[in-house]
């Protein structure tokens, strides 16, 4: 045979099993998808590398990328970049913008995140409002009328107390000095001699009922001045103005009245307050003059407080996600033809290159072959 046809044959002879070799171990890589059987024994090399080895792939996968790529020192620089905090103030500027133009409610954002929380918002508030009314009732309940008076109020309570005896004579003095004082006075005078036998039927004839009324009137009038009774009125007024301040609130009124007096307190602030007006008042009515300052200044405190929690967070979030585990479960999720096609997208160019280096160094030695075989 000619050395040079020789040469030539090894050449290819070596191409081939080199390029050959090549393919052969890029399909091994996926193929067989399932371990093949000869006579109950196991084929070696079956299945491929990759589908024997998948799931310690998919575990060591999800902790490459969650350890070195994913890990939350990148979200945080993300998170921390000009670009994301664009993204941030752009969405808070159309949300300032939708609730302007809109005259968007709580209610309205409340029942964006969940069905029915507007409902359940107002009953929670009522149903808190109850319980604190209820509470605040009870603690009430037991205590003295003193204590439950501000001080303020008591001192001034105080002085009318004081005032009160002068009041009450000058009004005792007004009626009996008035008609009807007079003419009352007439009635028990007259009924008195008329009821108690001979001996006052008698002073009629000395002297007349008018005269009788007139002289108590006069008797009257020096007793209620007397320094003796004022001593006693303002005693008998002040023992009982105490009594009254040292009265608990239970013993005078009872339990049905105090839970009617605390539905009536809590139905009172419930229309008062009107917390479901409130959910469906719009949010830029509430307060025109300080939505305008968060348009103007409080967004861009807000949006820095989002990127400060985020990145003090990130790290507890990204724990929480698990990331290793799901990509793992990801990964598994796939079909091995769907894992083959994606890798042979992914490196279609460089399998080839790796085939063709085959085919070259397969070759190269097949020449190397041919020239010593010749010449030696």
């Amino acid at each position: 045979m000619n050395d040079g046809i020789q040469i030539v044959l090894m050449m290819i002879i070596g191409a081939l099993i080199g390029g050959l070799t090549n393919m052969l171990a890029i399909k091994m890589l996926f193929r067989p998808y399932e371990p093949k059987y000869i006579f109950g024994r196991q084929l070696p090399f079956t299945p491929g590398v990759i589908p024997r080895r998948r799931e310690e792939a998919s575990v060591k996968m999800g902790e490459i990328i969650t350890q070195h790529l994913l890990t939350p020192d990148a979200f945080i620089n993300k998170i921390d970049s000009d670009e994301t905090r664009r993204f941030i103030m752009l969405f808070i500027d159309r949300q300032i913008e939708t609730i302007e133009s809109e005259n968007l409610s709580l209610r309205y954002f409340l029942e964006r995140i969940h069905e029915g929380l507007s409902e359940k918002v107002m009953r929670s508030f009522n149903d808190a409002l109850d319980v604190k009314v209820a509470e605040e009732g009870g603690k009430l309940y037991g205590r003295s009328i003193e204590s439950l008076i501000p001080k303020a109020a008591l001192a001034t309570l105080d002085g009318k107390v004081d005032g009160l005896q002068p009041q009450l004579t000058r009004k005792i003095s007004a009626y009996i000095n008035s008609q009807k004082g007079y003419e009352d006075l007439y009635t028990m005078a007259d009924e008195f001699v008329q009821n108690r036998g001979r001996l006052a039927r008698s002073l009629k004839y000395i002297m007349t009922t008018e005269s009788i009324v007139r002289n108590i009137q006069k008797e009257l009038n020096k007793l209620i001045y007397d320094p003796k009774l004022t001593d006693i009125e303002l005693r008998i007024i002040n023992e009982e103005y105490e009594r009254l301040k040292k009265t608990r609130l239970d013993e005078i009124v009872t339990e049905g009245d105090r839970d009617a007096l605390i539905d009536s307190i809590a139905e009172t602030l419930k229309r008062r307050i009107d917390i479901d007006g409130i959910l469906d008042y719009p949010i830029k009515d509430f307060n025109p003059e300080m939505f305008n300052t968060f348009k103007e200044t409080g967004k861009y405190k807000l949006g820095g407080n989002i990127i400060e929690y985020l990145k003090a967070n990130t790290g507890r979030i990204v724990e929480k996600l698990h990331l290793a585990h799901v990509i793992k479960n990801q990964i598994d999720s796939f079909e091995l033809s769907h894992i083959e096609k994606l890798v042979m997208e992914i490196s279609d160019k460089e399998f080839r290159m790796i085939t063709l280096l085959g085919f070259f160094l397969g070759g190269m030695i097949g020449i190397i072959q041919g020239l010593i075989v010749v010449f030696l």
